[in-house]
């Protein structure tokens, strides 16, 4: 399943903001800690940001990284916001789902030193990479930060 990103991005952040009772994008900004700017160029984007501001603005509504992503339609429930690191996270998945770095690597057509950037912290992936990882390893992306339980996409 080869999904492209939502182009509907400002569209949840919009209902995010509307649903947290905030009163327009200057109290956003102001509540997120970002520029006026910035929430106005998230709100008119086609797609998503960079991964860690996904993850700041999954982490400020308390909803599902996958949500954001448009992996997932929003369905009320929290989530934990204290997420792992992601190259912590993805480390496991990969041991626990698909064995080695290396055959990972070779699946996905990612250079070795690229992941073990990941798994170090020293950058992550784009938003687009990740959803390219999450459904190769066949889990949520909220699984791979810790955020909820590890679950195999494959069931559901």
């Amino acid at each position: 399943m080869n999904r492209q990103i939502t182009p509907h991005f400002g569209k949840r952040l919009n209902s995010l903001i509307f649903e947290k009772g905030l009163e327009g994008v200057a109290q956003f900004a102001r509540q997120a800690g970002i520029c006026r700017s910035e929430a106005y160029a998230l709100l008119t984007r086609k797609t998503p940001p960079a991964f860690s501001r996904v993850i700041m603005l999954a982490d400020f509504f308390s909803c599902s990284v996958d949500y954001l992503l448009g992996l997932v339609p929003f369905d009320g429930s929290a989530v934990s916001s204290g997420s792992r690191p992601f190259g912590e996270g993805l480390k496991a998945v990969i041991e626990q789902k698909y064995s080695t770095r290396y055959l990972f690597c070779q699946q996905l057509q990612f250079s070795e030193s690229m992941v073990a950037a990941w798994y170090s912290g020293k950058s992550l992936p784009s938003s687009e990479n990740v959803i390219r990882i999450a459904e190769f390893l066949k889990c949520s992306v909220d699984s791979i930060l810790g955020r909820i339980p590890l679950t195999d996409l494959s069931q559901t």
